[in-house]
């Protein structure tokens, strides 16, 4: 498969890859970079953020699988809802068309941090090892102290709409964007990322996968339906954000919780405390996931 351009679309909201690849009845948007052991980078909700500079270092030293969900970049969008465990059908079909040597290492981040747990809980052949960056946690709106803070993302995707209509993300929305992440990231390592970064948010309200947004609290009931079944005994590492300016103090204590749980899966699960990173992990400490990422392939 060819390469999907330069590193300058490293930067880009949301790639656009050259080469389709068939899952039945859609297509997928696929790019692999470097050589070596499958890793599966996927973006948060919707395709939201940017790894930056992640993916070139990562690249060093195995294959890194990038590809478009469904209603993101070039992929066209699907009549499914977009829970996790549609998500998970998705990427478990796409590399069962893809020329690769299974499993492979998954890393998923925010919402695709609790696909990946899906993922390997329905389909743990696939699967060789976890990274979950500040994952959603199952317990989002079942937590009891924490539920009440946890964030209305039906209200915000029908105003993010509404705000598109109005113009907000193609005309003026450009710097209150940049703003939010400025304030509730940590030390921004590379200002290119962080333009990326908010240029995918404001992308985002045009996007058919914002439906991936709305279904979070169907996700997080389906994660929850499966924490009793099997998991894979394999590398699992969660990296958990502990500048959390942007939450409730009580939704915090909760994500650090679930993600301790979520460590416990499996038998060779790590749980670590990411200081000076957020949410955006990728613009405070890309080093902490890139390593991550070595550490699980190094246990291979």
């Amino acid at each position: 498969m060819p390469s999907s351009g330069s590193p300058s679309d490293l930067y880009k909201p949301a790639p656009h890859f050259a080469s389709p690849v068939s899952i039945g009845s859609r297509e997928l948007y696929a790019a692999l970079r470097g050589e070596g052991p499958v890793v599966v980078m996927e973006p948060g909700a919707s395709g939201g953020g940017s790894w930056g500079t992640v993916i070139e270092e990562v690249a060093e030293s195995a294959t890194v699988l990038l590809y478009d969900r469904a209603g993101v970049g070039a992929s066209p969008a699907a009549e499914d809802p977009r829970t996790v465990d549609f998500l998970a059908d998705d990427l478990h079909a796409l590399i069962g068309a893809l020329p690769v040597d299974l499993p492979v290492v998954l890393v998923g981040w925010s919402l695709t941090g609790l696909s990946a747990l899906v993922h390997a809980f329905r389909f743990p052949q696939d699967i060789a090892g976890l990274l979950l960056v500040d994952p959603t946690p199952h317990t989002l709106y079942s937590d009891p102290e924490s539920a009440a803070f946890a964030p209305n993302f039906k209200r915000q995707v029908s105003v993010q709409r509404l705000l598109y209509r109005c113009g907000f993300g193609r005309l003026w929305g450009k710097n209150s964007m940049r703003k939010f992440l400025e304030k509730n990231a940590g030390q921004v390592k590379d200002p290119d990322v962080l333009q990326a970064y908010a240029d995918s948010l404001r992308y985002l309200a045009a996007s058919p996968a914002l439906r991936e947004l709305e279904s979070i609290a169907a996700s997080c009931a389906l994660a929850a339906n499966l924490w009793e079944e099997p998991f894979p005994p394999v590398p699992l590492i969660v990296l958990s954000a502990t500048v959390n300016t942007a939450n409730h103090p009580a939704v915090t204590r909760n994500l650090v919780n679930a993600h301790k749980a979520m460590a416990k899966l499996s038998p060779y699960g790590e749980f670590r405390s990411v200081e000076g990173g957020s949410h955006m992990m990728t613009l405070d400490r890309p080093d902490a996931i890139v390593s991550a990422v070595h550490d699980i392939l190094e246990r291979l």
